[in-house]
């Protein structure tokens, strides 16, 4: 399902993080952590419809994770009923969304049911052997990333398609997990370039990919037709849990289209100098080594 977002951007290109690699982890407000806001419709009806099609592709969890996946209910509960009270309410055994009418039973406290309540989609990670794993996750806006692939997998595992992890950031992100306190939730932000506005993007998956002509349209803008393309952000947050010491990843998706984005002042510069500074590993990485040229050309 697209998302046609009713909400402003939140993340612009920064041509100085030239690197994929770059963390850019800042301090969140615990009463910050979730968002909630009037695109909530479209990411519940597609977590729906992609758990239908797609089942363990977007949603799996392994033995013995239920003590978090339990705890986590809990802080999130507290946190929708508290921080988003205009929105959220309990109903006798019940957490209600008001604007929705939506019900949701307090009796299942599976991550499942957890994430039906939020437009974010969550993982949970867990100390096994020593290293942080995925134990339990509901991915249905994933950005190229096979859960089914990932799930029991450690932190160095799942990241060990990105160039440069390995030796530049596994012990800094390990160290990081290690030492994440209760109170000291952080968040980042992730981008991609899309063609489609597609909340559930796994080219894998696709039947017909999509081809990119890059080579038309740069001037139009890629604004409609089949050289549309899609700024598409993640806004990832780390909290962890206090009494399991799971940590919880959530993923929150943006998407704008180019041709919106092209009124906002530097974009298009901008994201030429991002691409054109990127190495080549990061280019081919995020799908980008066809972009560079045309990304630079209204400089």
């Amino acid at each position: 399902m697209q998302l046609l977002s009713k909400v402003s951007p939140v993340y612009f290109p920064q041509p100085e993080k030239s690197t994929v690699l770059h963390l850019g982890l800042k301090k969140l407000e615990p009463g910050e952590w979730l968002i909630v806001d009037e695109d909530f419709g479209q990411f519940h009806a597609n977590k729906l419809h992609v758990r239908n099609i797609h089942g363990d592709k977007v949603y799996a969890a392994l033995p013995g994770s239920e003590p978090a996946q339990q705890e986590l209910q809990q802080l999130v509960l507290g946190h929708l009923t508290n921080e988003h009270s205009n929105t959220y309410e309990i109903s006798g055994s019940n957490i209600k969304h008001k604007a929705r009418a939506l019900n949701w039973s307090l009796g299942d406290e599976s991550l499942w049911q957890t994430s039906l309540w939020v437009q974010e989609d969550i993982c949970l990670m867990e100390l096994r052997d020593g290293e942080y794993c995925l134990t339990a996750a509901s991915v249905c806006a994933p950005s190229n990333w096979p859960l089914e692939q990932k799930i029991g997998r450690s932190l160095d595992d799942i990241h060990g398609p990105v160039p440069g992890y390995g030796q530049q950031l596994s012990r800094r992100v390990n160290r990081l997990f290690a030492n994440l306190r209760p109170d000291r939730p952080l968040f980042r932000f992730n981008w991609s370039v899309q063609q489609y506005p597609e909340l559930f993007w796994r080219k894998d998956l696709d039947k017909q990919p999509a081809q990119l002509d890059l080579n038309k349209g740069w001037e139009k803008g890629f604004g409609q037709g089949p050289n549309a393309l899609f700024w598409r952000v993640e806004r990832q947050t780390l909290r962890r849990l206090p009494q399991s010491g799971a940590i919880v990843f959530t993923i929150r998706i943006f998407i704008h289209s180019f041709a919106a984005l092209e009124l906002t002042s530097g974009f298009t510069t901008n994201l030429g100098q991002l691409i054109g500074a990127l190495p080549i590993a990061e280019k081919k990485y995020k799908g980008l080594l066809d972009l560079e040229n045309l990304a630079v050309k209204n400089q």
